[in-house]
């Protein structure tokens, strides 16, 4: 019996969390209390920010994450590099003292991301977020349905078919945010509205501009959202690019 005495609080501590260390001007702040996140790939790494954590506080605090905090990638472990917290407190008397340099939470893996749809993972003991992700690689474009040459006429209504078509359904990526420019010209673009998407095609009507060659440009991927809640991922890639863009000619 002296045995069972002794083993059952350590099995007990041992079944819960262990806490993070917090200094003066940190906060303990459980995963599913942070909603933003930013996802960064590149050729040979994959890495997760929690949150606008990182850079100048005033007066505080630095958010750190819980100790349990995990990452999955497509089942692949992506560890935490950064619990996160205060790197600096600003000494002194003037308009920045007492303010705080803070590190974001942070996880990354040095493996190239995924060249397909994947599907990051996030846990700690307050519960788990899932983010769905595009294929990171893959070279983004547009071909006119039926297809043909990008001669097109002002006010005519115009389908084209996006690849990959795994973007379709991430909240960001096909947003309504096409624009027509005229081609040299760094501003006055026009944006395009009421645009519909079915499936991976996307379907809208070209703006009233005079004849001449213009660009048409799809918008950059924003973010997609995560579940539950209102949790989103931004998402930059050095391995793509989101947008689209191709010179077309609006003819008389």
């Amino acid at each position: 019996m002296r045995w069972v005495a002794v083993l059952l609080p350590i099995m007990v501590g041992c079944a819960a969390p262990v806490p993070l260390v917090t200094r003066p001007g940190e906060v303990q702040t459980p995963l599913t209390q942070l909603h933003n996140f930013h996802i960064r790939a590149t050729t040979d790494a994959f890495n997760v920010e929690l949150g606008d954590t990182s850079g100048r506080h005033p007066s505080g605090p630095c958010v750190t994450a819980l100790r349990d905090l995990s990452g999955l990638l497509d089942g692949l472990t992506v560890p935490v590099v950064t619990y996160g917290g205060a790197v600096e407190v600003i000494p002194g008397d003037d308009a920045s003292a007492g303010e705080y340099i803070c590190a974001a939470p942070a996880l990354s893996v040095a493996t190239p991301p995924p060249d397909h749809a994947s599907h990051l993972r996030m846990s700690d003991h307050s519960g788990t977020i899932d983010c769905a992700l595009p294929d990171l690689k893959a070279t983004r474009n547009a071909m006119l349905v039926p297809a043909g040459p990008w001669d097109l006429k002002s006010g005519q209504p115009v389908t084209v078919q996006w690849s990959p078509g795994s973007d379709v359904g991430y909240h960001g990526i096909l947003v309504a945010l096409l624009t027509l420019n005229a081609a040299g010209e760094i501003s006055g673009r026009t944006p395009i509205d009421e645009v519909a998407f079915e499936g991976d095609l996307v379907t809208f009507t070209l703006p009233s501009v005079p004849p001449g060659p213009y660009e048409f440009d799809f918008g950059q991927v924003i973010s997609v959202m995560c579940v539950p809640g209102a949790a989103q991922a931004d998402l930059k890639s050095d391995a793509t690019t989101f947008g689209f863009r191709q010179h077309i000619t609006i003819v008389p």
